[in-house]
């Protein structure tokens, strides 16, 4: 009896485990995503030329950016980060459960919330290393472009 009650409880698992990784592949990414950053920054550069921001006296911003989403395999996802001053290539990933977001761009790192099929939140984080000396926090909500 305890080995029918341990593979019934494996087969459970791994059924828990293919429904959560179709979870995450159950939200298209693809297409156009619109948000505006709340963000603090220290430094000046990239989507960020305008701020006059230091340690002392940090940047405040709040700036319009749109993540173009090109290809999507799975819980794999890529495309642009774009703003009015740059625009630059990020990756992401998203949990098996399909609510998570972690992902990164040359100079910086993101993680977020699927809140539904049309609206993502993220922060996003840079250290202020090379190349670009900035140092940003921001965070963000994003909805699908109809």
């Amino acid at each position: 009896m305890n080995t029918f009650k341990s593979l019934a409880a494996g087969c459970a698992f791994a059924a828990g485990l293919a429904a959560s990784a179709a979870m995450a592949a159950d939200v298209n990414f693809v297409g156009e995503w619109t948000g505006t950053s709340s963000s603090v920054v220290i430094g000046a550069g990239t989507h960020f030329s305008d701020s006059t921001g230091t340690a002392e006296a940090p940047f405040l911003s709040e700036k319009e950016f749109v993540l173009e989403i090109v290809g999507q395999k799975g819980q794999r996802v890529w495309g642009k980060l774009k703003s009015a001053d740059f625009a630059e290539p990020i990756v992401f990933v998203v949990s098996n459960d399909g609510k998570q977001i972690h992902g990164a761009n040359s100079d910086g790192v993101f993680s977020g919330t699927v809140v539904d099929a049309d609206t993502i939140d993220l922060i996003y984080t840079q250290p202020g290393s090379d190349p670009t000396h900035i140092t940003v926090a921001g965070e963000t909500t994003y909805k699908r472009k109809k």
